[in-house]
């Protein structure tokens, strides 16, 4: 039997004949893809990445507990980014929107707005801030106003909650030295009579 064996010769004539068959395929997926690249609306995104600090209320949980907890606090920083106020003061901080008059016009930017921002969770501990535009400048200083909007929300938020806790611990000491008050006036009336 003999071997089959392809010479250059006959490996350059194969090509010759069927020159169009590698050329022409080529070609035209080179023209399409040219032509999609310009015609598509180019989208960017800037991406935020936030670490998260767990509430100091879930330390003395478990850790099964502990991790919806985790679960809940970050559902709770959706619900934060994507509510209505939250997105104005986006809509604010850019500086898009001026010229709106109607509040048709005000709602189908906030929509707009809304649907420009992602956020994802990455792991246990951190999520990401996403914003997209149709300008690269404008989807960085959208993440960067989201992110920083986030925080001060967050600090104003926990701030709040510290206050709430120590006015509720003030009260309780104050109730607490009227009542050891009251305990010791009766206890030196009792002791003087």
């Amino acid at each position: 039997m003999r071997q089959a064996q392809i010479r250059l010769s006959e490996l350059l004539g194969m090509y010759r004949r069927r020159w169009k068959l590698v050329v022409i395929p080529t070609i035209i997926v080179s023209i399409a893809c040219t032509t999609g690249a310009f015609l598509l609306p180019r989208k960017y995104e800037a991406t935020t990445t936030m670490l998260v600090r767990p509430d100091q209320t879930l330390s003395a949980i478990g850790d099964f507990q502990e991790l919806g907890g985790y679960e809940e606090q970050l559902r709770s920083y959706g619900d934060i980014i994507f509510s209505r106020t939250f997105i104005q003061a986006v809509i604010d901080s850019l500086g898009i929107g001026r010229g709106m008059q109607t509040e048709a016009e005000r709602e189908v930017l906030i929509r707009s707005v809304r649907s420009s921002i992602g956020a994802d969770r990455r792991g246990p501990d951190s999520f990401s801030i996403t914003f997209a535009s149709s300008d690269p400048g404008l989807a960085e200083r959208g993440a960067e106003v989201v992110a920083n909007l986030f925080i001060q929300t967050k600090l104003r938020l926990e701030n709040r909650q510290i206050f709430l806790t120590i006015q509720f611990l003030e009260n309780k000491v104050e109730e607490l030295r009227e009542e050891f008050e009251r305990s010791a006036r009766s206890l030196v009336f009792s002791m003087q009579e």
